[in-house]
């Protein structure tokens, strides 16, 4: 048998790793995203502002999960990844159960720090993983399957973030063994509490999965063992290849920061828009909006790469950069439109439109740095793009549109208008530092040192 191909029990134990990885990546975004349903619970019960909000939402995750992928992207090249991911899940899982306990902001906002801190460690240990599990001509299926966690957790978790606030108001008391222990409690503390015991049986999942490296590459210790000044190396390397093709680099990276700034935007404060301004109450809020974004996430996600090969096949060198322009001159207008509409129908179509054209932009954004990175950088050039897109989107956005609405400025009228000012503002050097990296990018893919 070659080493490409895979017998029909191998097959089996991969696919299931994916299943479970993809559950997984779901779960994280329900631990990430439940706050946007009950800000304003928790507004009143520990009297914070809407910019201390965007704190919660923003800098506080991103804190840790943007700075510590490198990190823990290089410890699970070293250490049993299966375990590893297990005890990220729990670690999260239980921040966010301790949220639920919070009775002041700097209690809630250490919690944050934990779950951005572990979640941080699931995508690099996945990727590894599976990158183990498949041989190399089969593994872009199961890797592109496992990120499309993205689209499915964001609308998993406002839906079951809906069901959990429904329960939490009617039945949560009645569980059996922990039901004591909700007596007294608010909702907003049954939801996180209950968001949190949903990774229990997920981490034990994940202790199912086999651990291959061993049997894979035999050496794979020694060789790990040696190589941590070589990942210096690598990164030293990779900063260098960035600045050698700076005149590509610097508009991408820009361009993807700020444009991350309107997807962290709208994950933040969408639900409030449906809430405050159109006078949904938060189920509805979370069981309607949560099915619109992942269906068309989805849709967003194949259509991208759909494109791209399309555009590839018709003879076009600048296919990936011409796919996600063409997304972005969608997405821009439709984040700014939908806090612009008086109708809820209305700007829940546009939402659908928004994410759909979300996913078109950014499925093929990680191909568009490994196409102009030679193969011994690629890992560390793409982390870094999502180290410098996720602290600047998670950064600036729901911060942003917090502090809009804390400023007092008369034409901030509610939730919409200060989201729709945040993508404006983002939007429009987003779209121009894309179209700059467009121009520049056959150039760039054609360069030696791209190869």
């Amino acid at each position: 048998m070659s080493s490409d191909s895979l017998s029909a029990p191998r097959a089996l134990a991969g696919w299931f790793a994916v299943g479970v990885l993809l559950a997984a990546y779901a779960i994280s975004f329900l631990d990430r995203l439940i706050l946007t349903l009950i800000v304003q619970p928790l507004k009143a019960d520990l009297g914070i502002s809407d910019t201390e909000f965007g704190l919660l939402q923003g800098p506080a995750f991103a804190l840790f999960y943007a700075t510590m992928g490198l990190p823990l992207g290089w410890l699970a090249d070293r250490v049993h990844r299966v375990r590893l991911m297990a005890f990220a899940i729990l670690f999260w899982s239980l921040m966010t159960f301790l949220s639920g306990l919070a009775t002041d902001y700097w209690h809630l906002l250490l919690c944050r720090f934990g779950v951005g801190f572990g979640e941080a460690a699931l995508v690099p240990a996945a990727v590894s993983l599976l990158a183990d599990l498949f041989p190399p001509q089969r593994r872009a299926l199961p890797v592109s399957v496992f990120t499309a966690g993205l689209a499915v957790g964001s609308g998993l978790a406002l839906y079951l973030g809906g069901s959990f606030i429904a329960f939490a108001e009617q039945g949560a008391t009645g569980l059996p063994l922990i039901g004591p222990f909700f007596e007294g409690r608010a909702p907003w503390h049954i939801v996180l509490m209950l968001a949190g015991l949903v990774g229990l049986p997920v981490a034990a999942l994940v202790l199912t999965l086999d651990e291959p490296r061993a049997a894979v590459r035999p050496g794979a210790d020694t060789a790990g063992a040696t190589a941590q000044a070589g990942g210096r190396e690598n990164l030293a390397a990779a900063w260098r290849h960035l600045v050698a093709q700076r005149a590509f680099f610097l508009p991408m990276l820009a361009s993807m920061g700020v444009l991350f700034v309107i997807s962290t935007s709208m994950s933040a404060w969408l639900p409030q828009v449906f809430i405050r301004d159109h006078g949904w109450s938060p189920v509805i809020a979370g069981q309607t909006l949560g099915p619109v974004i992942l269906f068309a996430a989805l849709a967003g996600n194949f259509a991208s790469g759909a494109l791209a090969t399309a555009q590839g096949k018709a003879g076009r060198d600048d296919a990936v950069l011409r796919t996600m322009f063409q997304g972005a001159c969608v997405l821009v207008p439709a984040a700014i439109a939908i806090g612009l509409f008086a109708s809820p129908q209305a700007a829940l179509v546009t939402v659908g439109v928004a994410f759909l054209a979300l996913g078109v932009t950014f499925g093929v954004a990680s191909l568009a740095f490994v196409e102009v990175t030679p193969p011994r950088l690629r890992g560390q050039v793409v982390a870094i793009y999502l180290l410098i897109g996720n602290l600047v989107g998670l950064a600036l956005g729901p911060t942003g549109v917090g502090a809009l609405m804390d400023s007092g400025w008369a034409w901030v009228t509610g939730v919409g208008a200060a989201l729709a000012a945040t993508c404006f503002a983002a939007g429009l050097p987003g779209l121009y530092g894309l179209w700059r990296a467009w121009r520049r990018f056959t150039a760039a893919k054609a360069s030696p040192a791209a190869r």
